[in-house]
């Protein structure tokens, strides 16, 4: 595998951010390609986060950021159809 050395913008989520906000600007500014965080998120929340990048114009998310609770099917989800290879998570000690 080639490496890439690209640097992509981030969808983040907080207790003070707006994710549909950051999906918004990405459309606005014409950004396809984004890694996204969808940390502070629980599945309820997760799955409007999914339904909103489905209808933006997002294409490729190399990258994504998992929680301990994430669902295989989340996973296959930004697998298939963003081409995500990349999850990384926080280790819990």
């Amino acid at each position: 595998m080639k490496w890439s050395k690209k640097i992509y913008p981030c969808i983040t989520t907080g207790p003070k951010q707006s994710w549909r906000h950051k999906i918004y600007e990405c459309d606005r500014l014409g950004i396809t390609a984004v890694s996204v965080f969808p940390t502070f998120l629980g599945i309820k929340e997760r799955k409007k986060l999914y339904s909103a990048l489905e209808e933006s114009n997002i294409q490729y998310i190399p990258h994504v950021h998992i929680r301990d609770d994430f669902e295989k099917w989340e996973l296959d989800f930004f697998f298939n159809k963003y081409g995500t290879r990349y999850f990384n998570f926080h280790e819990h000690s």
